[in-house]
């Protein structure tokens, strides 16, 4: 199931954003549309579509962002793998649901309740990022951390050492 997920998200990475630079556009022109469509029919049709536009452009947008494990040639410093957890998961979904709140708040109690699929989407990309980047930071000080008390545990050593060598003056 795992593996058909993962390809599925890389399929969708790999299609073209529908209209190119107009989906934005598109999108927010379906959304006001809608709101002055008298038909259910209609209506549901051009909140559907505009809502796909988005979560389509939220994936084109984020496909870099889930790709972060790269090497990025600014940094001299790779952050370190680390493995995933269900807790990552629950915490995004924290993350994302509060964003998801703030962002919807902010827009106003006029805006239509279709518009919580996609900032729901973008909000869970970026509490994604945020959640891996707060592991892989976490992961990256416990090895700079351990490399410091290694380091401090040698000079330790070697003092005893330079001291029990020493003969004492009497």
């Amino acid at each position: 199931m795992g593996n058909d997920f993962r390809m599925f998200l890389r399929w969708l990475q790999s299609r073209p954003v529908p209209l190119g630079h107009f989906t934005p556009l598109a999108a927010s022109v379906l959304f006001a549309a809608a709101h002055f469509v008298h038909s259910s029919v209609f209506r549901f049709l051009a909140y559907a579509t505009a809502s796909v536009l988005a979560i389509l452009l939220a994936i084109d947008i984020a496909s870099d962002m889930l790709v972060s494990d790269r090497d990025d040639s600014n940094t001299r410093t790779t952050l370190p793998k680390v493995p995933l957890t269900v807790f990552q998961f629950v915490l995004t979904g924290i993350l994302a649901s509060i964003y998801t709140y703030f962002i919807f708040a902010g827009l106003g109690p006029f805006t239509p309740l279709i518009f919580v699929v996609p900032v729901f989407a973008f909000s869970s990309l970026a509490a994604w990022r945020n959640v891996r980047l707060w592991y892989r930071e976490g992961a990256a000080f416990e090895d700079r951390l351990r490399d410091a008390q290694e380091e401090e545990s040698e000079l330790l050593i070697r003092r005893s050492e330079q001291n029990t060598q020493q003969p004492r003056p009497t």
